[in-house]
């Protein structure tokens, strides 16, 4: 499987048993998306995401809520997050090729001992650094340690070229989780030489068309 990632919450994972996207979203005037197309396609949360920005056939899946779903082989189980009045969140996690990558969203609030309990055994973690608004940093580290998967994929943060205030930035969470940023790389591949590691703090670059803020000099 080949994970990439586009920018706030938005994966592609490819595998030979089809593509799934997550979390797209509508062009911002810092990111914008390539054109993608995906058999299945995701969404955490409808405030930050578009499924209208991926391609899909009469034959995909969108999902946009908990349940239990299968398409071609690919398992998901969604899994409803804190809302207390917010709008609502849904984690996923996906089985494909032996592995459980769990796309967690942005959460209001830490996710309680159940609805830990009810994503199961994780092996790639798709993890939010979180906002002003979301869950914070702490939680976020508090949550990978619990959940105890082999890696760690950070999103949902600001990045250095094009600040978001909705976002925290990552080093935030490097010191959360006491330790250094390693350098991205452009994918990921889980059949990689050497496989995957054990509670692995991975970055990915942004594959994302990105338009950095100029800066004015006086």
């Amino acid at each position: 499987m080949e994970i990439s990632w586009y920018g706030n919450g938005c994966f592609r994972l490819r595998s030979q048993l089809g593509t799934v996207i997550t979390d797209p979203y509508p062009p911002s005037p810092t990111l914008r998306l390539p054109k993608l197309s995906a058999a299945i396609v995701s969404v955490s949360d409808d405030t930050l995401s578009d499924e209208a920005a991926v391609s899909r056939n009469a034959h995909s899946l969108l999902l946009t809520g908990p349940g239990e779903y299968e398409i071609g082989g690919i398992f998901i189980q969604g899994v409803p997050m804190h809302s207390r009045g917010h709008t609502p969140v849904t984690a996923y996690v996906f089985e494909m090729e032996g592995l459980a990558v769990c796309h967690l969203g942005l959460p209001w609030e830490a996710p309680s001992a159940a609805q830990t309990e009810d994503l199961g055994d994780i092996d790639v973690l798709l993890l939010p650094v979180g906002g002003p608004e979301r869950i914070g940093v702490q939680a976020v580290a508090d949550l990978a340690s619990g959940l105890e998967p082999k890696v760690l994929i950070p999103m949902y943060y600001s990045l250095p070229d094009t600040p978001d205030d909705r976002f925290h930035t990552l080093d935030r969470l490097a010191h959360e989780l006491g330790t250094k940023l390693p350098e991205p790389d452009a994918t990921f591949n889980t059949r990689r030489k050497g496989g995957i590691g054990q509670n692995t703090l991975l970055l990915l670059e942004c594959r994302a068309q990105v338009r950095r803020e100029s800066v004015s000099v006086k």
